[in-house]
């Protein structure tokens, strides 16, 4: 259980006796984590084998509070973006391995992993912009060629109205990430000579992906700027609520939330990744070695994104990354053991 203050905070609209006044406010919460975890190892001897299991369970809760700006509050600047995510990860994992312990020139080890992970993601930022002009939805906002921008409008005031406190329900986008991974692996060592030896490993990996994320888009337009209609999509947003100060615009949208959905989808991956390592050890003291060996991160579809837009998942995947990789090396220590 943990805080992480930011650098430099900034005052939250919403706690403000003065609603037009930053100094009676008080900063934004930045960003706590509470984190729960066990572990159980267990070792049996089984004559000339050994038997192991580790079981792993975790659970965390991670929350962010804060203003996005670098520099200014919403009391300053006629823009102020927020981010504001509540992420709930739970994890379970189970490996059992089994291995010879003998002083033979062989010896080898197998074993299976299984883990789980499940990510719940709530987004209730907000985005307040005023610089803009009503005039220009066409060009996305920004004011026609010879109009002048509206007067400048610190968002301090439009942010303290959106929450529970406010007239506004806060923006809420639901994310998700379910992941499962089994896996099964090997690793065998043989001596070939009393100073050469040969280690030989693989694992095959299969690994399940669901991903989800809000099918609308969520962007809030207190004044009626032109987002709604252009920038996210061809029309404006259905159930939005518009905003008693920005007057007769039905453009305006302060709740466009009603009904969000979920676009949802699953990526699944299987391969296998085998390693070779060839040593030589002349000494007790000297060993050199060469290895190869593959990796890889399996495909997948990015999610936990937060932002505006509504979630597309077809153009959030990504391919397998693969890599292969030689080493050449040597461990060896001199000196009476000073020097490695």
């Amino acid at each position: 259980d943990g805080d992480q203050p930011g650098a430099t905070l900034s005052p939250d609209p919403r706690t403000c006796s003065d609603p037009n006044d930053g100094s009676t406010c008080r900063d934004y919460e930045d960003s706590s984590r509470e984190v729960l975890r066990f572990q159980l190892n267990v070792d049996w001897d089984i004559g000339d084998l050994t038997f192991s299991s580790i079981s792993h369970y975790a659970d965390s809760s991670v929350n962010l509070f804060q203003d996005a700006n670098a520099t200014g509050s919403a009391f300053d600047l006629p823009f102020l973006s927020e981010i504001r995510y509540d992420t709930d990860t739970e994890l379970m994992s189970q490996e059992f391995r089994l291995g010879s312990n003998t002083d033979g020139r062989f010896d080898w080890t197998a074993g299976l992993q299984y883990w789980k992970e499940e990510v719940d993601q709530v987004d209730t930022g907000n985005t307040c912009i005023t610089v803009l002009h009503s005039l220009a939805p066409t060009t996305g906002g920004f004011p026609p060629l010879f109009i002048p921008p509206l007067p400048v409008i610190p968002c301090g005031p439009f942010q303290a109205d959106i929450g529970p406190q406010g007239t506004y329900d806060s923006a809420r986008e639901t994310w998700f990430r379910d992941t499962e991974h089994w896996s099964a692996y090997f690793l065998f060592q043989f001596a070939v000579a009393d100073d050469w030896s040969l280690d030989v490993e693989g694992r095959y990996v299969t690994e399940d992906e669901d991903v989800g994320g809000p099918d609308q888009d969520t962007v809030v337009d207190p004044l009626g700027l032109g987002f709604n209609q252009d920038l996210f999509g061809p029309g404006a947003i259905p159930g939005c609520v518009p905003w008693p100060p920005a007057g007769p615009n039905p453009a305006s949208c302060v709740n466009p939330r009603n009904p969000v959905g979920i676009a949802a989808a699953s990526s699944d991956d299987d391969y296998f990744i085998p390693k070779a390592t060839l040593k030589w050890t002349p000494e007790d003291n000297q060993m050199y070695y060469f290895s190869v060996g593959q990796a890889a991160k399996p495909k997948g579809i990015a999610a936990i994104t937060g932002g505006p837009g509504a979630f597309d998942p077809e153009s959030n995947r990504y391919k397998r990354e693969e890599k292969t990789t030689y080493e050449l090396g040597a461990k060896t220590t001199w000196a009476g053991g000073d020097v490695t």
